[in-house]
């Protein structure tokens, strides 16, 4: 079962055409279900990084 907490910040007030929207923050805080329920929600191009490698994957991945 799949719970979701109301959350008190909205990525959409956040976003800024051109501009990258870095989260960051501890283990298992909810960072990647609170981009992936908002990124379900909206029709805009992205690409989700872990963060292991930023470098490399930004000169090679391509955006989906």
């Amino acid at each position: 079962m799949t719970e979701f907490i109301n959350r008190a910040v909205n990525p959409a007030s956040l976003i800024v055409p051109g501009k990258a929207l870095i989260i960051y923050g501890p283990r298992r805080a909810g960072k990647t279900t609170l981009l992936k329920s908002y990124l379900a929600s909206c029709g805009l191009r992205y690409r989700l990084e872990t963060g292991d490698d930023v470098r490399s994957a930004i000169c090679s991945a391509p955006v989906t």
